[in-house]
């Protein structure tokens, strides 16, 4: 089977709470992913790290964008890219929290900055993907308030800092897509046309009674969201067929997975990004990939 209609496929596994480089996963999988992501906390603690030392990114941080930085320049492909998900994570009020610390988000967006200027020094391009609140509309995935104005007002400021900052990066919209997600308030936490650069999304399909509502749904909100003419991303997918708490089934689930994305290229739907998610505990417990040429 071929991986089809995700023009640079990325993937991301950490094992042992560390990050696998691309050379890593392109050794235990029959994959060469072009890209690895890892997670960011706007949260006090990093804020006090940079006010501590003048640095916004930790060790673990640079191990994994320093590690994709190394392949890039011994030549494992012209180019590479870093996705960094930034979560709004301090309680109780998320997103004011990175509004009242923006100057967390202008640190960590020069410092990647840097980055950038090193590979390209070096003839290579880094690519940066910096993804802002993802699943913010899957009140259940994660510790946001759900607020929609609130979101869409701290995306905008994100945003602002990063097309000053970075403007290498792009920013993705990326709601959660899945069988028992409501999708239709999706459209409530849009923060507007001039400040998100890919319609994106997690995705995530687990055990076969989701199959035909997790397929449709993804379906549905590409084929809406194409009225506002970006480019889209998959910025996490993953897939297991087992059931209940067990995670089981990979390799099964994902073929499916890919060739309904395959598929959507009849409706114009291609996508410039996607993250192949395979964490240990879920979505990569048992994978292979063995199916993939």
């Amino acid at each position: 089977m071929m991986v089809e209609n995700i023009e640079n496929l990325m993937a991301y596994r950490a094992h042992n709470g560390r990050v696998l480089g691309v050379d890593e996963l392109a050794e235990r999988y029959p994959l060469r992913p072009l890209g690895t992501q890892t997670y960011y906390g706007l949260v006090h603690q990093n804020v006090a790290l940079f006010q501590a030392t003048g640095r916004a990114l930790q060790p673990a941080h640079r191990v994994v964008v320093d590690g994709l930085l190394a392949a890039l320049l011994q030549g494992y492909a012209p180019k590479l890219t870093f996705q960094l998900v930034m979560e709004p994570l301090e309680s109780p009020d998320q997103y004011g929290f990175v509004l009242d610390h923006l100057e967390l988000v202008e640190a960590v967006a020069t410092e990647l900055a840097a980055y950038c200027r090193e590979a390209a020094a070096q003839g290579k391009t880094l690519g940066l993907i910096l993804r802002f609140g993802s699943e913010m509309n899957d009140a259940g995935g994660t510790s946001y308030t759900g607020d929609p104005s609130a979101f869409a007002a701290a995306f905008r400021a994100v945003s602002d800092i990063v097309r000053r900052a970075l403007p290498e990066a792009q920013m993705p919209f990326s709601p959660a897509l899945r069988a028992d997600i409501d999708i239709t308030r999706v459209s409530a936490y849009w923060p507007g046309e001039d400040c998100v650069d890919l319609v994106g999304a997690t995705w995530y399909v687990h055990g076969a009674k989701q199959h035909e509502q997790g397929f449709a749904k993804m379906h549905q909100y590409f084929l809406e969201m194409a009225a506002h003419r970006k480019s889209f991303s998959l910025d996490e997918f993953g897939g297991a067929l087992g059931s209940g708490d067990l995670y089981y089934g990979n390799d099964e689930m994902l073929p499916a997975m890919l060739d309904h994305v395959a598929s959507m290229a009849k409706d114009g739907i291609t996508f410039e990004h996607g993250t192949l998610f395979l964490d240990e505990r879920k979505y990569g417990i048992d994978a292979t990939l063995h199916f993939i040429t």
